[in-house]
Parts: C-alpha cells; structure tokens; sequence
C-alpha cells in the first residue's frame, strides 16, 4: 500500500467513524473492492459486508481461503494478522 493510500485509509476511518473487523481493516489495506471479491470468490456482497463490518460474524474457513485466493494473498499470513491475537491456554498443573 503506498503512503497516499495509507493516509486516506486513516482519514476515512477517522472521519465516518467506521467499525470495522480485522477482515475489514485487512481488505481496506489492500484496497479490494468488495464487489470484485464477491464475483471472484461467488461469496455475496451482503455476506462481505457482514464479515467486514460486523463483529459477530465468523467467517468459515473455505471463506478464508477463496478470499485470500482471490487477492494473491498468502492464507498463513492473513491467518496471522486476523488471528494473531490468539493464544493458548496453559495448562493448569496437578
């Protein structure tokens, strides 16, 4: 993403105030049309919209892959920046 692109994400995001999922931040950086998306992938728009704006909406693992196929990206490391937050529970001793 070039500079220019970066600071009108910023400015966007600040000035309508839009909440949006990591998936939603993921595609905004990449600058994807979620219209495109959904004839690459056959995922409807209303779907994209939910994956992306609204945060109790889980995104299935074939999801995923068709999204990542869709905007060359690599499904590990979209898998990083979405799910990277996680960790594992220790476990307890005893």
């Amino acid at each position: 993403m070039t500079l220019f692109n970066a600071l009108i994400f910023k400015r966007i995001q600040k000035k309508i105030s839009i909440v949006m999922t990591k998936l939603g931040e993921y595609l905004a950086k990449r600058s994807v049309s979620k219209a495109t998306l959904a004839k690459k992938t056959g995922i409807t728009k209303q779907r994209l919209n939910d994956l992306t704006l609204k945060d109790n909406a889980r995104p299935m693992g074939f999801e995923l892959y068709l999204i990542a196929l869709a905007i060359e990206a690599e499904v590990v490391e979209m898998n990083k920046f979405l799910y990277g937050h996680l960790k594992l529970k220790e476990e307890m001793e005893g």
